[in-house]
């Protein structure tokens, strides 16, 4: 399944750092990659992906878009990421059936617009939603 991991609308000024229920939590930053949204209060202003290039992370990706992106900086307070690795250092090719990767768009589409009609985003039971923790 591409999506294994979410955070939804985290504050840019504390790190990439949650946790899924009572468990341990993780640090994100510097490698996990996927996709990411930026928000000016509630409102969806920009949404990238990460992976490759310079700055391959969701962290990497968001540190440039806040201090070196001219048009940004400044103007975002928080951000959803939707990440594909479930540990650092694991990079692997993505296969999956193609009826799973409609539910798990569908599930982040859900998770980024909220649509009035929409009142779950799937049930996706190996996607695990993160809390941020203010270090």
């Amino acid at each position: 399944m591409p999506i294994v991991s979410y955070g939804i609308k985290w504050t840019l000024q504390y790190p990439m750092k949650g946790r899924c229920g009572n468990a341990d939590p993780i640090d994100f930053e510097g490698w996990q990659i996927g996709l990411y949204a930026l928000y000016q209060r509630d409102r969806l202003m920009y949404v990238g992906r990460s992976g490759d290039g310079k700055r391959p992370s969701i962290s990497g990706r968001l540190v440039y878009h806040s201090r070196e992106h001219k048009l940004k900086i400044g103007k975002w307070d928080r951000y959803s990421w939707f990440g594909f690795l479930k540990n650092p250092g694991v990079h692997k090719k993505i296969s999956m059936p193609v009826g799973d990767c409609i539910k798990d768009i569908e599930a982040l589409l859900i998770h980024l617009i909220q649509p009035e009609w929409n009142r779950a985003a799937g049930k996706n039971k190996h996607i695990q939603e993160f809390e941020q923790i203010a270090d």
